[in-house]
C-alpha cells in the first residue's frame, strides 16, 4: 500500500506550496454550500477503492482532537465534524492530521513567549501564539480599522490596489502601531505575498518582515 496527501482547502485564501510536500498531494476544494457528508461521499467515489498505509491530510480548517472548529465561511454541519476518524473509516490507514498553522506558519516563530503571525495575501490572516501553542479562534483582522471597515478590507492585496501604494503602506504602518498597543509584549512577524512590496523602515522595524518565496504563488 502506498501513501497519500490530501490537501483540503476551503477556499479561503490558503495557498499551497506543493514542494513542501514530499509528494504531490491531491486538491479538494471544498463546496462551502455543502456539508461535510457531501465531501466524504465525493472522497469515496474519487478514493474510495483504493487503500493507503499513511494518508496525510493538510487541511485549511482549524481541526481540534480530530474535529474541525472554527469553520468561519462554511456549511454548519462542518462545526465539530469528526474529520480524523471519519476518513480513517474511509481509508483503513493511519491517518495524520495537519493544520495550517503547523504547516505554514509555525516554522516562522520562536516558541516563546507571545507571537503573532500575519499573514498578507489576497485576505489577511492571524495567528496567535503563546509559547509555541496556537490559541484558536483569533481574528484580528475583523477588528474595525477605521470608518467601519476592517483590517481585512484596507491592507489586503485588493487594499493595496485600491489605495495605491503609499497610502497602503502608511495604513499598514498604523495598524502595525495599533497591534504592538494591544500586544506590546508580543514579538509580530508578517509573511505572506504581499510583504515584498513593504519598504517602510518602521514597520521593518517594529515587526520581523519575512519575504518568504512560497507564499509567493
Amino acid at each position: 500500500m502506498s501513501d497519500l496527501t490530501l490537501y483540503l482547502d476551503n477556499a479561503l485564501g490558503f495557498l499551497l506550496n506543493e514542494s513542501d510536500l514530499e509528494e504531490k498531494p491531491l486538491i479538494f476544494l471544498i463546496d462551502k454550500t455543502k456539508g461535510p457528508s457531501d465531501f466524504i461521499n465525493q472522497l469515496k467515489i474519487d478514493l474510495g477503492r483504493q487503500e493507503f498505509s499513511h494518508v496525510k491530510v493538510v487541511s485549511s480548517m482549524l481541526i481540534k482532537g480530530g474535529k474541525t472548529v472554527a469553520t468561519k465561511g462554511l456549511n454548519e454541519k462542518w462545526n465539530g465534524f469528526p474529520l480524523k476518524k471519519e476518513l480513517k473509516a474511509l481509508f483503513k490507514g493511519r491517518v495524520e492530521i495537519i493544520s495550517e498553522a503547523d504547516f505554514r506558519v509555525r516554522k516562522h516563530i520562536r516558541g516563546k513567549g507571545i507571537e503573532i503571525v500575519i499573514s498578507l495575501d489576497h485576505t489577511i490572516k492571524s495567528y496567535l501564539f503563546m509559547d509555541g501553542l496556537l490559541l484558536p479562534g483569533f481574528f484580528l483582522e475583523e477588528s474595525h480599522y477605521f470608518a467601519n471597515m476592517s483590517y481585512e478590507q484596507v491592507i489586503n492585496m485588493e487594499g493595496r490596489a485600491a489605495l495605491g501604494h503609499p497610502c497602503w503602506e502608511d495604513y499598514l504602518e498604523k495598524a502595525l502601531g495599533l497591534w504592538k498597543k494591544l500586544f506590546p509584549l508580543a514579538r509580530i512577524i508578517i509573511i505572506g505575498s504581499e510583504v515584498r512590496f513593504i519598504k517602510s523602515k518602521t514597520i521593518k522595524k517594529k515587526a520581523k518582515v519575512i519575504n518568504d518565496d512560497e507564499w509567493l504563488s
